[in-house]
């Protein structure tokens, strides 16, 4: 990867390690008492009061340089943010607010408390304008998240939920992760409202993957050239908080380095992706063991943790990576697991069902009417072939959430779907998907994705199934 990509910002906080009386203070700031009469108006604060203090809030846009230096105006209202790591919640309550990369690890909730409407749909950038550091910002900026096409839906508060689950992922997230020693960053949230749906090929930004995507095509990123193309004039809402290095971001970095077995034993991995470069910003210095995080003072008792992937049992995952896995294997070529209980409560994952019947076979288990409600995890193995007869295999995998899924629940999936991922070693391509899924998963679509994101190596066949063969000359 090349160094700008992840050197500015490795992923993009700069966070140095804090003293352990200075950790604890933001979480017992959020959960106690001042800190929420501060940031909540009184139930009988005028209406005036509280209009004045979003316009103060608003404002800091300006007065911490987000204006110009991200955006050229002020977002019409604060955006809500939350962050869940394991059985514990952060807020950013109000602009500027300074969070840890701990805390900020996981995909957050977003939402207003008005000014939207459920016949519009919204995109959702995440970028960090600090990269490498606020005082020398040669890769400003570095991007964190971008989703368009994102709904909102209505929610008992009558607060309004953007359903970034239900849009089209361009570039998946990645918490904040400032190298050391680089000061605090700015991560700024923006929301814009969508004049017409967004057809991702033609956004002006290619998709970027999280987890073994080694950062690269982040640094350099402008949301104001990203509006402009695609018409986004309107920034409805918008939030933004600090972060700088803590014992968290070396764990960010390592999950940005492609995968050893990005080729596994059915694949016989092509030199150019061998030879891909790691990131400069994983140095001898952060690969060092990782500390156990200091224990907090004053924290209650923690309730059960979610069983993490690396905690649970994981057999069946195991399992059916290791048949699928096999060289010159036959007996599947695609298999579909679920979450072993409700959502939040585990993310170890039982059996579905399996086939041979590849893609085709695929999208019509998928598209039957009973997985509406479902929350599914499925891998597609598929072939690839040249002229030098060499075969490799390459993987796809698909987070299925059915339409019927509650959105409060695939807001909460959000949280833990990089440990579910985990329980799938390997994956050339990433797709969100529904039952409505056919054209996404039409293989000369497929193909084409994964000769974008494939490296140096083209070859001449890739097979999706029997009778599902693709010509790569003919994309």
């Amino acid at each position: 990867m090349a160094e700008e990509n992840v050197n500015a910002e490795a992923v993009d906080a700069v966070e140095e390690p804090v003293a352990a009386d200075q950790e604890e203070q933001p979480v017992e700031q959020e959960n106690g008492a001042d800190d929420a009469q501060v940031e909540e108006p009184a139930a009988d604060e005028p209406a005036a009061d509280v209009e004045e203090k979003k316009d103060a809030d608003v404002a800091m846009f300006a007065s911490d340089e987000i204006v110009p230096d991200v955006v050229d105006a002020e977002p019409q209202q604060t955006l809500s943010v939350k962050w869940t790591v394991g059985d514990d919640s952060f807020s950013l309550d109000k602009f500027g607010q300074e969070r840890t990369p701990t805390q900020c690890q996981n995909q957050p909730v977003l939402s207003v408390a008005e000014g939207v409407s459920a016949d519009k749909q919204y995109t959702v950038i995440l970028t960090d304008p600090d990269a490498a550091s606020r005082a020398k910002p040669e890769y400003r900026e570095w991007v964190h998240l971008v989703v368009v096409n994102v709904p909102v839906v209505k929610q008992e508060d009558d607060t309004f939920l953007f359903d970034t689950a239900s849009g089209e992922t361009v570039i998946e997230y990645i918490g904040s992760a400032p190298p050391p020693d680089t000061g605090l960053h700015r991560y700024v949230f923006l929301v814009y409202e969508q004049t017409k749906a967004i057809t991702v090929s033609e956004c002006g930004q290619e998709k970027l993957i999280a987890k073994g995507g080694n950062g690269d095509g982040r640094p350099k990123f402008s949301a104001k050239t990203f509006a402009s193309k695609n018409g986004l004039d309107t920034l409805v809402a918008g939030n933004f908080y600090q972060a700088q290095y803590d014992d968290f971001v070396p764990e960010i970095y390592a999950s940005l380095k492609p995968e050893a077995e990005e080729v596994p034993a059915v694949e016989e991995a092509p030199k150019e992706e061998e030879s891909k470069e790691e990131p400069k910003v994983e140095e001898a210095k952060e690969e060092a063991p990782k500390e156990e995080p200091k224990k907090k003072k004053g924290k209650k008792k923690r309730k059960k943790k979610v069983k993490a992937a690396a905690d649970g049992d994981g057999a069946v995952a195991r399992t059916y990576w290791d048949k699928i896995s096999v060289k010159n294997q036959k007996a599947l070529n695609w298999y579909v697991l679920k979450l072993a209980g409700k959502v939040g409560t585990t993310t170890d994952l039982e059996f579905v069902s399996e086939g041979k019947g590849g893609a085709k076979e695929l999208v019509e288990f998928f598209a039957n009417e009973d997985q509406k409600k479902s929350i599914l995890f499925a891998l597609l193995q598929c072939v690839t072939t040249d002229d030098a007869k060499s075969v490799r295999s390459k993987f796809v995998y698909f987070r299925f959430i059915g339409s019927g899924v509650k959105t409060i629940t695939k807001a909460k999936m959000t949280t833990y779907l990089g440990k579910i991922d985990d329980h799938f070693p390997c994956k050339h391509l990433t797709m969100n998907i529904n039952e409505k899924c056919a054209e996404d998963m039409e293989p000369k679509k497929m193909a084409t994705e994964l000769l974008r994101i494939g490296g140096a190596h083209k070859p001449d066949t890739i097979s999706f199934g029997a009778g599902q063969d693709v010509d790569v000359d003919s994309l």
